[in-house]
């Protein structure tokens, strides 16, 4: 096994020590093994040759960048946010019906497939293209809201800032 390994290390070492040649022909520069007797021969150390497998990133003009962002259609809501319950608000309701209401500007693109989905605990509650939501029958205690605009598809469009409150509701034996 020691004379195997001795054997590839000797041989590694050989193959190091091998001279690189560089020629000019119709093509272009070429590096190679094979000495060119028409050429002189010049000597290259290894941070002379060009790095193998370096993609480099194609570079955009600006106003390329404009035209790509120009060409595609945007619908982004100019504000999207959860306006009732307030956040960190207290509702107070027995029966645990919140009334939730969504400021959006502009109207909702349904024509695009655009709808509103709001989430309550991370679960989907209810979907639809009206502002105002009525929840019936939440458990007492701290709640998370989130609203977001959704294509039909499932794909976000854009998500409004999370909203926290607090239901209260009376319980027997107070």
């Amino acid at each position: 096994m020691r004379i195997l390994i001795s054997i590839l290390l000797v041989t590694a070492h050989l193959s190091a020590q091998a001279e690189i040649f560089k020629q000019t022909g119709p093509d272009g520069i070429i590096f190679t093994d094979q000495p060119d007797q028409s050429q002189p021969a010049l000597e290259l150390r290894a941070q002379d040759l060009p790095a193998l497998n370096q993609a480099q990133a194609p570079s955009i003009k600006p106003e390329q960048h404009a035209r790509k962002k120009q060409s595609r259609p945007q619908f982004i809501y100019s504000q999207l946010a959860i306006i009732k319950p307030s956040h960190d608000g207290i509702v107070r309701d027995n029966t645990g019906n919140v009334e939730i209401k969504i400021a959006i500007t502009p109207e909702l693109y349904t024509v695009h497939g655009h709808q509103l989905v709001l989430y309550l605990d991370d679960i989907r509650v209810a979907h639809g293209s009206s502002p105002t939501l009525q929840l019936t029958n939440i458990d007492r205690g701290t709640h998370t809201l989130k609203a977001q605009i959704e294509t039909v598809q499932g794909g976000l469009v854009q998500a409004a800032p999370s909203v926290h409150f607090h239901l209260q509701r009376y319980r027997l034996g107070q």
